[in-house]
């Protein structure tokens, strides 16, 4: 996109597959589990940041849905980066 930006340095990446599958640190992850086994992961830090790796088919609902348990777990900085799932 033209306003991609460069997030090199996030705390966390989370992925959303084309299947609209949760995977985090390469272990799927049901969206109810997803914000316990984020803080698990991730003790508290303010201002942490996260990006969310999500298939361009992906549903708003299920990226909303993700983006709010970041949010609960802490996550103050949340990017999106769609991927065309082609490769």
């Amino acid at each position: 996109a033209d306003t991609a930006q460069s997030q090199a340095n996030a705390d966390l990446v989370v992925t959303i597959s084309a299947d609209e599958q949760i995977w985090l640190n390469n272990s799927a992850v049901d969206i109810r589990l997803l914000r316990a086994s984020v803080e698990a992961q991730n003790p508290a830090v303010g201002g942490r940041s996260a990006i969310i790796l999500a298939d361009q088919m992906t549903s708003t609902g299920l990226l909303v849905k993700v983006m709010d348990q970041l949010r609960l777990a802490g996550f103050e900085n949340i990017s999106v980066a769609a991927s065309s799932g082609d490769s």
